[in-house]
């Protein structure tokens, strides 16, 4: 059986609480994560509808060992402790871990360093590294629930924005920081761009995201390729207009809008492996 985190959750910012812990962190083997909230979001119940293990049957795809995770804190709450599960506290056989209860308070995912801890999957699935620590990865394992109304504290809302943005441009939860679209994937995306375009009406304006080596526009693309676009350290979105010149297809121009000047070339070629149109950028 597995482990039922609850309590409120956090993802602290202040490097004098965190120090030297990393910022994510890998999941070892023979362990998954299924996150009930995201960061900054709240659980879809509150504590005064909590009636345990039942209300808590749908939860997001799991997280495992070729996965990262935010490295965030678990505080303790009390009010669910005192007022709801005292006496019956039942998780289908699961064991439930709430901080100032049965575990430190507040207790990190990760309490080690990165000299003691994994923090890329490469580190779990070539050597098989596991967490060392007091952490709720060093002392869990099986199926963890992660059951907490998490936010984000320690800083003021600019250090905040900052965090968030730098962190989305290096890995998104889940998502390994090392992962790059292979020449197959890189053919996905051509064919998916090639029939947004062939589709496209005259004056239509169609949405894009370049990172890296990837031009992702419109949608029906991969959730991997998207989130590399989007996570990419120079990713860059913009707009496309179709011009067609009075014909539905085979004449006109594309317009590319947003797009920073030293990212032009590639932008360009990429139109060119799926479009015959002529580009322009504004």
């Amino acid at each position: 059986m597995g482990y039922v985190l609850l309590g409120h959750g956090g993802l602290v910012v202040d490097p004098a609480v965190l120090a030297p812990t990393p910022e994510w962190v890998a999941i070892p083997r023979q362990t998954t994560i299924r996150f009930y909230s995201d960061i900054g979001q709240g659980l879809l119940i509150g504590t005064d509808q909590f009636d345990g293990w039942e209300a808590l049957q749908t939860f997001g795809e799991p997280l495992d060992s070729g996965s990262v995770t935010y490295n965030m804190t678990l505080t303790s709450m009390w009010e669910a402790w005192e007022g709801l599960l005292r006496n019956g506290p039942r998780f289908g056989g699961h064991t439930l871990v709430m901080p100032g209860i049965n575990a430190p308070d507040p207790v990190l995912m990760c309490a080690g360093t990165p000299g003691t801890c994994p923090v890329t999957p490469r580190q779990v699935l070539e050597s098989d590294a596991r967490h060392h620590c007091d952490g709720i990865l060093g002392q869990c394992s099986g199926d963890l629930y992660w059951v907490a109304c998490t936010t984000i504290a320690g800083a003021d809302p600019a250090v905040v924005e900052a965090l968030l943005a730098g962190t989305k441009k290096n890995v998104a939860l889940g998502r390994s920081p090392e992962w790059t679209p292979n020449a197959l994937h890189h053919h996905v995306v051509d064919e998916a761009n090639r029939a947004v375009l062939e589709h496209a009406a005259d004056g239509e304006v169609l949405d894009f995201v370049l990172g890296g080596s990837t031009l992702v526009i419109g949608p029906g693309h991969s959730r991997d390729c998207l989130a590399y676009a989007e996570n990419a350290i120079d990713s860059a979105a913009g707009q496309i207009l179709v011009h067609r010149d009075g014909a539905p297809t085979g004449s006109g121009r594309l317009v590319v809008r947003g797009l920073p000047a030293d990212r032009l070339d590639l932008a360009g070629a990429a139109l060119a492996r799926v479009s015959g149109l002529p580009v322009r950028f504004a």
